[in-house]
């Protein structure tokens, strides 16, 4: 990404001796414009290894001014050094982005305080609505636009839909797929397996213990009465009973349901 900076510094003579070597040298009406283009060539190399090194992410940037500067200090006066001089102080000011950049990240930026797609899909119209109404093609234009800012949201919500396991309107890629009862993974309809488990993608049924209701096999409570899935036994014989048994059908004993 490219970036433009604006800076200011304050620099001194360190070593006049090494100055007048260095820079100087044997010109009578040396004058700053002189070496203006050299300093500012280390500067912006120093600065670009800084900002490298550093690794600061763009959103950040602004809240690092301060740190920045320092560390391109240090870096320009291993330079400067060597030319006599010395940087007291160096300010950033600002690093602006590119516009587009920019506009990327506010827009980046909109769509996470909104936080869902529906929401951004409003602002999408909204964007849509206000550029149509600076435009000179009145009725027609401000039609057009907000068929755009729907159609880009609309197409937002079906791909985020697509992507949630089970989720509803999913679209075509959705339709034909079957959800693993074991892992949740969508498979092709009719698969007897699941392609991320191995499980059965076809659970066997079983009436409840207590009211009958079909449950999935294996399941430990039921989802219509909540009772235990436990088999229950005759208190006489200990022989297992059928749902809704008030008789053991060996010894005759009474059952709980009886009562």
């Amino acid at each position: 990404v490219r970036l433009r900076a604006f800076a200011a510094y304050s620099l001194r003579v360190a070593d006049p001796a090494g100055f007048i070597r260095e820079i100087a040298g044997t010109n009578g009406h040396f004058q700053t414009e002189d070496i203006d283009g050299q300093l500012k060539r280390a500067i912006v190399t120093e600065f670009s290894d800084a900002l490298g090194e550093m690794k600061i992410p763009a959103l950040d940037l602004a809240a690092q001014y301060k740190e920045l500067g320092e560390a391109i200090r240090g870096k320009i006066n291993q330079d400067f050094l060597e030319w006599g001089l010395e940087v007291t102080k160096f300010f950033v000011e600002n690093i602006s982005l590119p516009p587009e950049v920019e506009a990327a990240m506010d827009k980046r930026a909109s769509m996470g305080a909104l936080g869902n797609v529906q929401t951004y899909a409003q602002f999408q119209a909204a964007d849509a609505m206000r550029d149509a109404a600076q435009n000179e093609g009145g009725g027609a234009g401000l039609g057009a636009g907000l068929g755009a800012g729907f159609a880009v949201g609309g197409q937002m919500a079906n791909a985020f839909s697509a992507n949630q396991p089970g989720g509803s309107g999913g679209g075509e890629a959705a339709a034909g797929t079957a959800a693993c009862p074991s892992c949740g993974k969508a498979n092709a309809s009719g698969a007897k397996f699941c392609a991320e488990c191995g499980g059965k993608m076809e659970v066997s049924k079983v009436p409840c213990v207590k009211c009958g209701a079909q449950l999935r096999e294996g399941a430990k409570f039921c989802s219509e009465c909540g009772s235990t899935q436990d088999k229950a036994k005759c208190s006489g014989c200990e022989v297992e009973l059928a749902p809704g048994a008030k008789f053991c059908p060996e010894c005759g004993t009474k059952t709980p349901d009886a009562e």
